[in-house]
């Protein structure tokens, strides 16, 4: 997703959530300018905010950084869904400061145009990297048994 110029992090209004496993899941609203008063758009990270807010992921500080990726829940089959944690840090963040969702609101990496790419990068190199241990194990395991 590409946001105008105007957009960016609102980090003043940021806000976490801590697990009872102690991850750290932040939230800050995403801002375009505009008197709109609801937020459509949030920033979401794990371990790269404090328990206050701080709101530093991955690259919210960046003034030239307008773009995000769409966070997706997962089934849980490969790790834990992350929506629910996500969900109480929007809420603590709505508490704190007064803001208001939009019904379905989207949770996004905020990152500069040129990484859009980063999330398929880096599941195409694990992938890549467990298939070349796959490989491995199974011609070490080839070798052994003959």
């Amino acid at each position: 997703i590409t946001f105008t110029a105007e957009a960016s992090v609102d980090t003043n209004h940021s806000a976490a959530f801590v697990s009872e496993s102690g991850f750290v899941y932040c939230i800050a609203p995403v801002r375009d300018g505009s008197a709109m008063p609801q937020v459509e758009f949030w920033a979401v990270g794990v371990q790269c905010c404090n328990a206050q807010g701080d709101f530093t992921c991955d690259q919210a500080q960046d003034p030239t950084a307008h773009a995000g990726i769409r966070v997706f829940d997962n089934s849980g089959w490969f790790s834990a869904s992350r929506s629910d944690f996500y969900e109480h840090a929007r809420w603590k963040a709505e508490a704190m400061h007064s803001l208001v969702s939009a019904p379905e609101p989207m949770y996004i990496r905020w990152v500069q145009e040129s990484r859009l790419d980063m999330l398929s990068d880096f599941y195409r190199d694990r992938a890549i990297g467990n298939l070349c241990s796959f490989f491995m194990m199974y011609g070490v395991g080839s070798m052994a048994l003959a």
